[in-house]
């Protein structure tokens, strides 16, 4: 392992730490269709602002949610993590997980929807091509667009956050589970 890459990881440790906090809680408790309630919208912490934005990327839509530090940015820029099922995630975080990551920009990337998963959605953007050729691994939901998924996380969806906080290129994490985690 080079320098630079243990570096790396030792960078992004607190941001797995809480990506795994934040799983544990568990979505056997939770229905799909159950509708968000975003207390931590109701609750901010000290340490970071708030904000969600839609935007559309080649016809399809996302929603992003943002922690942002209320601190001055680092020369180089912020770390990142980047959550996929933003709804969800926002929905389950709270403001003392913010407080313990006050140098950590959190990025939730979801839906335009009104509740925590849109499981059609997620079945397209998280899915690789291979499972195109079995229908039934998408549960009757198109899948198979991870891809141009990926395209729009790197590309759009990235830049957005980037016009409104400055991220360092070297210490981001993506974190997904189930389908967001092929």
């Amino acid at each position: 392992m080079t320098d630079t890459s243990r570096r790396s990881l030792l960078a992004s440790l607190p941001a797995i730490c809480l990506a795994g906090k934040l799983a544990a809680q568990g979505t056997s408790r939770y229905r799909f269709d159950k509708p968000p309630e975003y207390h931590v919208f109701d609750n901010p912490p000290e340490t970071h602002a708030l904000s969600r934005f839609d935007i559309v990327v080649d016809g399809r839509g996302y929603r992003l949610f943002l922690a942002v530090p209320k601190a001055i940015a680092p020369p180089e820029g912020w770390p990142s993590l980047w959550m996929l099922d933003g709804n969800a995630v926002f929905d389950r975080i709270h403001a003392d997980h913010l407080t313990r990551h006050s140098g950590l920009v959190i990025i939730g990337v979801g839906y335009p929807v009104d509740r925590i998963f849109d499981t059609t959605a997620r079945a397209l953007d998280y899915t690789p091509e291979s499972l195109v050729s079995n229908p039934e691994e998408g549960r009757g939901r198109e899948t198979g667009g991870a891809n141009a998924f990926r395209a729009r996380l790197t590309g759009a969806l990235r830049e957005a956050v980037e016009a409104e906080c400055p991220l360092d290129p070297l210490r981001r994490v993506l974190w997904g589970h189930s389908y967001g985690g092929l």
